[in-house]
């Protein structure tokens, strides 16, 4: 399996459709933050149910959250990341590979289980980089399992309805250490840019985001357009079935393609 490519120096400045700026912001907190945003454990054993080959390529692979999981189920884990930063802290029996998800370098015909998790395929910042990739991964995968959050049901118009164009957020983490959340709307482009400022004794850190949503209708016509086709779909990785939009409320779409 590839190894991580040497480390090369990286510029300070990185704009948010780079696709290291997400690890850039994040790679220091990730694991204290976001340790349980889903259930990992479920994540593989779904995976693993469905893995007869026991080679998963896992795209946006970050620290390892689900690749730990995945490991333990027995499954060989290729961790593709765009960030050296993120990947650094991949466990080391995971064969890590620092590049674009939507350029993967690996060869055609491995017949891997591709997996993309939590809102991973929306750090992509355009639709057409979120087609590119259903493109490039189409010739590696046998089954490709999306994890997304859903938003709100068009309204009667065809346009998205959302909340706000803007919201404010305060958390407290961990050791009096207070974070910031700030998150802008385009409905037009369907992004959302947002920004962690992490205040502490120590220093105030400016974490910046960005992604582009796509409801489940929107993925399965690019997912078609690549050649894959729908096979299954739940609302939780224990099966649960998917309950589609409810109003305003976003809800979690586990889809399978093949």
């Amino acid at each position: 399996m590839p190894p991580v490519p040497t480390e090369q120096a990286k510029p300070l400045t990185l704009t948010l459709t780079d696709p290291q700026a997400y690890g850039r912001s994040f790679s220091e907190t990730y694991d204290s933050w976001y340790s349980t945003v889903t259930d990992a454990e479920a994540t593989a054993g779904f995976v693993a149910d469905r893995c007869p080959g026991g080679v998963v390529l896992e795209l946006g692979v970050g620290t390892g959250r689900l690749a730990v999981m995945l490991r333990r189920q027995g499954l060989e884990v290729i961790g593709l990341d765009a960030s050296d930063s993120m990947l650094r802290r991949c466990p080391a029996d995971v064969h890590r590979l620092q590049a674009d998800m939507t350029q993967p370098p690996l060869r055609p015909g491995l017949d891997t289980i591709v997996l993309c998790g939590f809102n991973t395929v929306f750090n992509l910042a355009s639709e057409h980089l979120q087609q590119k990739l259903f493109h490039r991964i189409r010739p590696l995968a046998s089954v490709l399992i999306l994890e997304t959050m859903e938003l709100a049901e068009p309204s009667g118009n065809g346009t998205r309805s959302v909340a706000a164009d803007s919201q404010v957020g305060l958390k407290q983490v961990v050791d009096g250490t207070v974070v910031v959340t700030t998150t802008s709307q385009d409905a037009a482009r369907q992004t959302v840019v947002g920004r962690h400022l992490e205040i502490s004794n120590e220093a105030v850190v400016s974490r910046p985001w960005m992604l582009r949503w796509a409801t489940v209708r929107q993925l399965d016509a690019m997912a078609a357009k690549a050649g894959f086709d729908l096979s299954e779909r739940y609302g939780s990785w224990d099966e649960t079935p998917w309950p589609g939009s409810v109003g305003n409320e976003p809800s979690v779409a586990i889809s399978v393609y093949r």
